[in-house]
């Protein structure tokens, strides 16, 4: 029989059993953020010191709490350094729709065999508490490096003995991982640790991905913006793009570098595939009007202004619809503005400067004001 079916039958086998769900909703959530947090140094190990921009496939993930977690701390539109677009793999659809709403930072919950020829590349791959359960385990962790372009993360007992383990419990392990078994795959990290939510030793260890690296392919579209060389940057980006069009922030990060080579039309037409990806975020709304009224789209700025401002009271969107309004000289409507804009940030520097430059409006051509803003 071949091995995606024995994983198959594996799973099927164990969510046949009647307190299987209530095992994984009541307790596996919990255990799973753990494991889950256990992980997160080494991912920060793995990519130090700078922004990454990452697509995080976690695999077996179940009731995906850990998953969940992982993409609330990384997510894209975060603070965090290293942003994600996580997805969860399992063969079993039943969590899915639970997953999804209880955690909605998850970009996708596939429902597939990891086998599956057509199976995308991730920059990283997780797999937490999975490798213990899986038949033919060298052969799906070999998969697992192949869909990988990065790192393939494992988290698991270690050293476990099956013959004490209480053989009723619902997902029983059927592989205990040991040093020499690990020597035959030379992992470039591992750790040993006690962990909080399982008796006895746990380990994390790191396989080198085989589907290639992105950024090899890409370099690095920031370091080559800040040297200039805009020309060469745009096309990393593009090439990072390929691979990772589910983040707003690369987009708006290539309707950047469009405008600074010209292209406002191009530049326009990327920050509104960031807003498509996530359409109530006021910042890209912002960004957009931005990009809508250097090239002249006055009226839509406006309106994509008056979103953001709608979405959240940030003084900047009125401000920027104070400005364009005391150029079109509608002095009235840019005071009403400015008051809103001043009545949630008193001191706005910006806001400020201009009603000092309102308040003799009418003794100031409209084509003066805010000469040079």
């Amino acid at each position: 029989m071949h091995t995606e079916n024995l994983v198959s039958d594996h799973f099927e086998s164990l969510v046949s059993i009647p307190a299987y769900d209530k095992h994984c909703k009541d307790i596996k959530d919990i255990q799973s953020s753990h494991f889950m947090l256990d992980i997160l140094p080494v991912i920060q190990e793995l990519y130090p010191n700078q922004i990454h921009e990452l697509n995080v496939l976690d695999v077996g993930a179940r009731t995906a709490a850990g998953t969940g977690l992982l993409a609330y701390l990384h997510h894209q539109k975060g603070c965090a350094k290293i942003r994600m677009a996580v997805d969860a793999l399992d063969l079993d659809s039943r969590f899915k729709d639970r997953a999804l709403k209880k955690y909605p930072e998850i970009n996708d919950y596939i429902i597939r065999n990891i086998y599956d020829v057509d199976m995308p590349s991730y920059d990283l791959v997780i797999c937490s508490h999975t490798i213990e359960h899986v038949p033919n385990i060298e052969k799906f962790m070999l998969r697992a490096t192949e869909i990988a372009r990065d790192y393939v993360i494992f988290a698991c007992p270690y050293n476990e003995d099956l013959s004490k383990r209480y053989s009723a419990a619902p997902g029983n392990h059927i592989n205990s991982i040991t040093g020499i078994f690990l020597e035959q795959f030379k992992p470039v990290k591992k750790m040993v640790y006690d962990g909080q939510c399982f008796t006895g030793d746990l380990i994390v260890f790191v396989l080198k991905g085989t589907a290639g690296s992105l950024d090899a392919e890409a370099g690095d579209f920031r370091k080559l913006a800040k040297q200039g060389q805009v020309s060469e940057a745009l096309k990393s980006i593009e090439t990072t793009l390929l691979h990772r069009t589910q983040f707003s922030t690369l987009w708006v990060a290539y309707a950047n570098l469009l405008l600074r080579d010209g292209r406002e039309t191009e530049a326009i037409e990327a920050c509104i595939k960031a807003v498509s990806l996530h359409p109530s975020d006021p910042a890209l709304r912002y960004r957009l009007a931005q990009l809508l009224y250097a090239a002249g789209g006055v009226d839509e700025a406006m309106k994509q202004a008056d979103i953001a401002w709608d979405m959240r009271k940030v003084p900047d969107y009125r401000v920027f619809m104070a400005e364009i309004l005391a150029k079109k000289g509608d002095f009235d409507t840019a005071k009403l503005y400015l008051g809103q804009a001043l009545g949630h940030k008193k001191t706005h520097p910006r806001a400020l400067a201009l009603q000092k430059t309102l308040e003799d409006s009418a003794a100031i051509p409209a084509k003066n004001v805010l000469e040079g803003n």
